[in-house]
């Protein structure tokens, strides 16, 4: 039983095997060291199967007498096949790459929800990044202001009407107003 397994299993290889890759093969179905190395041995000497040693290592080979050679016109097919082969691999490895690389794209994307969950933090971060360039700008005029009022006689409120100035108080807005608006989103927005 352990000599046709091993005598299969070195002709259906085709090629140069040694006792430690038997073993390997055969352990699978079941069968032990001692039983190989005995199978091994018996079809060599029965000539089954071909022995070549190199110094203490022994390789075994399929007999190659029963094999047909083949022709130079079929090797030559089978060499353009090969090429052929190899092309179409690299086609599809190259697109299997990049279908991966796509599938990773779409797995580390936001969804939804993060995407609804970023897009009001970054509107919150506005409105602040807003307000504080706002609450700036009307330091630095109220610093312009008390800058040039200081030299002139008389209000600035008639200073800047006969500049051409409007100031906060005269359109009606206050600061106050314009940060409640960027902070608190209206009734629509909240339904949303």
């Amino acid at each position: 039983m352990a000599e046709a397994h091993v005598l299969r299993l070195i002709i259906s290889g085709n090629k140069p095997i040694s006792l430690q890759n038997v073993i390997d093969l055969s352990q699978t179905q079941g069968f032990k060291k001692a039983q190989c190395q005995k199978a091994v041995d018996s079809l060599s000497e029965s000539g089954k199967i071909t022995t070549k040693e190199f110094g203490k290592t022994k390789i075994y080979l399929a007999p190659q007498a029963g094999l047909s050679v083949l022709s130079k016109e079929d090797i030559d097919t089978k060499k353009a096949e090969t090429k052929e082969l190899a092309a179409t691999l690299l086609v599809v490895g190259s697109a299997c790459r990049s279908l991966e690389t796509e599938l990773a794209e779409l797995k580390s994307a936001l969804t939804e929800e993060e995407l609804d969950a970023k897009i009001l933090e970054l509107e919150t971060k506005a409105a602040f990044s807003g307000l504080t360039h706002t609450h700036s700008f009307v330091l630095n005029s109220a610093m312009c202001r008390n800058t040039v009022s200081e030299g002139i006689d008389g209000k600035t409120t008639d200073l800047f009407e006969e500049m051409g100035v409007d100031t906060d108080e005269a359109v009606g807005v206050g600061l106050e107003y314009t940060r409640l608006e960027l902070l608190l989103p209206s009734k629509k927005q909240r339904k949303l």
